[in-house]
Formats: C-alpha cells, sequence, structure tokens
C-alpha cells in the first residue's frame, strides 16, 4: 500500500540548500488540502487551539513544569482530565504514538513464554512486543469484505471458541477501528474475556475520535465505553493534535497499574518533548469546552451528510464497509485501480489521501475540514463520475462496433487482502525465529523455508510473514505479485524485495 512518493511539486520544491523546516514552510503555502493524517488538518489557531508551537516553548523537566514520568502537577491534571473525558481510570500521555503504548501494555498483560490471542491484522507494533517480550502467538483472523478483501470485524463467537480451547490465553489484543474505519464488538468481546479472567487490550490508534462515556458524539461507542482493560490511542490520527501524540487508558484492575506506568517509562524517551505534551493537553481541553464538544457534533454531522450526499455516483463509488465509523472514506472507481484515482485526485484536483491500494483510496476526514476541502472533495466525484459514464459509452460503442453486441465492462484492478486468507504455519516462536542464525536468499527461491523477518505493506503495517513462520506458495505468490503491482513490501532487509532473510538450514 502507498503513501505519496517524495517527489517535488510545483510550490514547495525542495532546493540544495533547503533543509526540511524550509519544505515544510513552503508546502503550508501552498494549496494542497490534507485529506489523510494528523487531524489538525494544518488548521493553525483553529477555536482556542494555540496558533503556534514555536521554539521558545521548548522546554525540559524545569521548575514549575512536572515530570511526565512521575507526574505530580500540571501534567498529572491534564492525563487526569483525559481520563475523565473518555472514562477510564487512569490516562497516561504517550509521546511515541500509539507504538509506545501498545509495547507497554503488552508487557505488563504478559511474561515471557506466556500465549497472547491477535489478530491477524494488527499492526506492527504488537509483532513486535510479542517477538521483544518472547511471547507465543495465537491469531485469530476478522471477517473480510468479499469485493476488496478489507478485513471487517472480529466475530466474537470465534474468539470465545478459541479462548475456550486454549485456557492458557493470558491476553487478548486486537485491532478497532481498523485502518479503514471498522468498528468490532468490543463489548461483547470483553464481556466473553472477563468471564474467563482474560484482560483485553484494543489498539485504538484510529479512534480517539470515537464516543466515550462521557461524550455522547454521535460515533460509535470506542473500547473504553465498551469495557477494554487497556485501550491506546493515536490523537494525532483523527483529532487536532500533533504527530507522535497519544494516549495510553487503563480501564480495569485486570493488569497491574504500576506495571503499565513502569514500561510507559521504559518505552518512550526519558526526556518527553513539552511541545507534544503541550498539543495532547490543548487537544483534551478543546474537547473538553463546549467549542470542542459543538466542533466534534457539527463533524459528525457534516461527515454523514458529505456521505449521503458522496453515495449518488455509480461509477465512482463510496464503500459502505460492514461496521464501519463515517469518518473514513473508502473509494473505489469502476475500471480504475486505486492507485490511479489517487494519482488523479492528487495530481487534477490537489487532493492527498491518505493512502492507496491496488484496488481503492482511502481519505480521512476530521473535524478540522473546510468548506473549500468539501467543496473540492465534490467536484473530484462529480467530474471523475462524468469521465467514467462518458468513457464507459465510448467503450460500448467501440465494442457495439466491433463485435455487434454491448461492452461486458471494464477490467477491474484485482483486490487487495488486508491479510492472508489462511495464517502461515507457526515452526517457531518469534523470539526464538529472531535468536537463529540467518541467510539472505533470493525471495523467488524461498518456499517452505522458514522466514527471519517480517513482511508486510504499510501502511497499515499488517504483516503477511512474521519470524518463524514458513514461508508458503500461497504467500510467496502474493508477495511477488504485490511487489510486481508496485506494492512495495517493507519489513525486509533488502528494500527492493528480491531478496528475504531465512533461518539458515
Amino acid at each position: 500500500m502507498d503513501k505519496a512518493k517524495d517527489s517535488p511539486v510545483t510550490g514547495y520544491e525542495s532546493h540544495e540548500k533547503s533543509g526540511l523546516y524550509d519544505r515544510l514552510i513552503a508546502y503550508s503555502h501552498s494549496d494542497y488540502v490534507p485529506f489523510h493524517m494528523p487531524g489538525h488538518k494544518r488548521q493553525a489557531g483553529r477555536g482556542s487551539l494555540p496558533a503556534a508551537l514555536p521554539w521558545g516553548i521548548d522546554i525540559t523537566e524545569i521548575e514549575g513544569f512536572d515530570n511526565l514520568h512521575h507526574a505530580e502537577g500540571i501534567l498529572k491534571e491534564g492525563m487526569d482530565r483525559a481520563a475523565l473525558l473518555y472514562g477510564s481510570r487512569r490516562a497516561f500521555f504517550s509521546v511515541g504514538g500509539s507504538t509506545a503504548g501498545v509495547l507497554s501494555a503488552v508487557f505488563a498483560a504478559a511474561f515471557p513464554g506466556d500465549t497472547v490471542l491477535m489478530g491477524r491484522n494488527c499492526h506492527k507494533s504488537v509483532y513486535h512486543a510479542v517477538l521483544l517480550r518472547g511471547l507465543k502467538p495465537l491469531y485469530i483472523y476478522p471477517r473480510r469484505d468479499p469485493d476488496t478483501g478489507i478485513a471487517l470485524c472480529y466475530d466474537p463467537m470465534d474468539i470465545r471458541e478459541i479462548a475456550d480451547r486454549h485456557p492458557e490465553i493470558r491476553a487478548v489484543i486486537l485491532t478497532s477501528p481498523t485502518y479503514e474505519g471498522v468498528v468490532s464488538d468490543i463489548g461483547t468481546i470483553s464481556a466473553i474475556l472477563h468471564r474467563r479472567n482474560i484482560p483485553l487490550i484494543v489498539d485504538e490508534a484510529h479512534g480517539a475520535h470515537l464516543s466515550g462515556k462521557n461524550r455522547p458524539w454521535g460515533f460509535p461507542c470506542g473500547a473504553v465505553a465498551q469495557g477494554a482493560d487497556v485501550v491506546i490511542q493515536s490523537l494525532h490520527k483523527t483529532l487536532p493534535s500533533l504527530t507522535q501524540t497519544g494516549l495510553v487508558h487503563l480501564c480495569s484492575r485486570r493488569i497491574e497499574e504500576d506495571e503499565l506506568s513502569r514500561y510507559m517509562g521504559m518505552f518512550q524517551t526519558s526526556s518527553p518533548s513539552y511541545i507534544l505534551m503541550a498539543s495532547i493537553d490543548s487537544c483534551i481541553r478543546f474537547l473538553c469546552s463546549d467549542e470542542g464538544t459543538l466542533a466534534m457534533q457539527v463533524f459528525y454531522d457534516r461527515v454523514k451528510n458529505l456521505r449521503e450526499v458522496l453515495k449518488k455516483y455509480t461509477r465512482i463509488r463510496l464503500l459502505e464497509l460492514s461496521g464501519a465509523e463515517p469518518s473514513k472514506l473508502v473509494v473505489k472507481a469502476e475500471g480504475m485501480s486505486g492507485r490511479e484515482l489517487y494519482e488523479l485526485f492528487l495530481d487534477k484536483y490537489h487532493i492527498q489521501a491518505e493512502m492507496c491500494t491496488d484496488s481503492y483510496l482511502l481519505l480521512m476526514t476530521g473535524m478540522f475540514d473546510t468548506d473549500e476541502m468539501y467543496d473540492r472533495l465534490y467536484l473530484a466525484f462529480q467530474e471523475t463520475e462524468d469521465y467514467l459514464c462518458c468513457r464507459e459509452r465510448k467503450e460500448n460503442d467501440a465494442d457495439r462496433e466491433m463485435n455487434g453486441r454491448g461492452n461486458t465492462g471494464s477490467e477491474q484492478a484485482p483486490s487487495v487482502c488486508d491479510c492472508p486468507a489462511v495464517c502461515p504455519h507457526q515452526v517457531m516462536i518469534p523470539a526464538e525465529a529472531d535468536k537463529m542464525e540467518m541467510e539472505e536468499i533470493p525471495l523467488a527461491q524461498s518456499a517452505h523455508r522458514i522466514s527471519g523477518e517480517y513482511a508486510y505493506q504499510y501502511p497499515p503495517g499488517i504483516p503477511l510473514l512474521v519470524p518463524g513462520e514458513e514461508i508458503d506458495e500461497e504467500i510467496l505468490q502474493k508477495l511477488m505479485e504485490d511487489e510486481r503491482r508496485g506494492l512495495h513490501i517493507q519489513g525486509l532487509k533488502n528494500h527492493d524485495g528480491s531478496y528475504i532473510r531465512v533461518v539458515r538450514q
């Protein structure tokens, strides 16, 4: 899955003497509109949020500004405010994104050698936690959309069956919502696991905007309100907060508070950025205010109206995924690949999407989207619909002329699956594989060898292969086909995807 390429675009070309800062400033003055994270959408000074976060406020732990790792003053007040807003027992600021929270939660929940049940479509940070902690992973597959292969929700009955067959499970880790916005029934899943005294960790990186116990904003209920034990959120993905900011919520006593706090101290820098923490605090204060509550409600109403308008198009389709919350727009165009649609929106309309696959485009809306941004999106949909209808008529006329019959339709780009249909055979746990002697061989010759590294598409970072798993023919063909389509595989030491590290025979 592809992000935007690092290529010059008119209006903010890089120069030899220009640095990252200069390019960012130039880009901020361009007319490109962000339908992607972060959630503040580069709208400085909106509402009561600070207009700028200058160098002059970049400090360390000095008198009067508290210490993140031993918070007793202003930072503790901010974290208490976040816990009250979402309805958790305790909230932790994260300046390491959701990754630091995921690592901390998994380490606090399980000991080396323990078994954990995890969604196969979990983010790579969960896999890294399992490897580093020396855990034995069991996998559960979410349902999949038959049209696109997109991962949908988890079936609570599948989780109950696995938990009954494996009483040794120490913890369960799931993703909800997914990258495409699909929300699982965390309430039912939590109840099933809690009857067995198994804690549930939810990676809610894409769900900080979901409704909570104390904030009925219209969006589906988030994992805190549904009874999960630890919930990890990336504020910057869907809310007005700087990139790399997040929250970790402890919601029960099934995972020790002191342990979670201890690991948060280990997996975050000992010199946390006060600019990032100010961004978290400002975001939470804004959400707690009447102004923020109104802005969130307006966001929900606007995106619902947007979806209703976009539903009228038939050639460029807004996909209605089962269980999805409304803020993510998953778009598919007839006879166009996701990459072609991505480039059309970018080049012609200056709409920067969040990401694309070979079959669909993902746009992220937010509470700071402007009327101009929505107008640009409406125009892109309308003109793309008109273009595709016109092209179809021309193709039908050509078919009738050549074959005496109507065209059977343009060939769709093959769909991409977030995760394989069948889990590769686990020969050894990731931590064991990580200690083995490796060799690097051509990917094309790796069938039936044991993988020594991860292979995943980013975004969303869901591994197709995990260290210790056998590389079967199906997975190998998918890796090679994805590489051929330009959906570059990450995680491999060999960046062009032609070689892979395997356990030495």
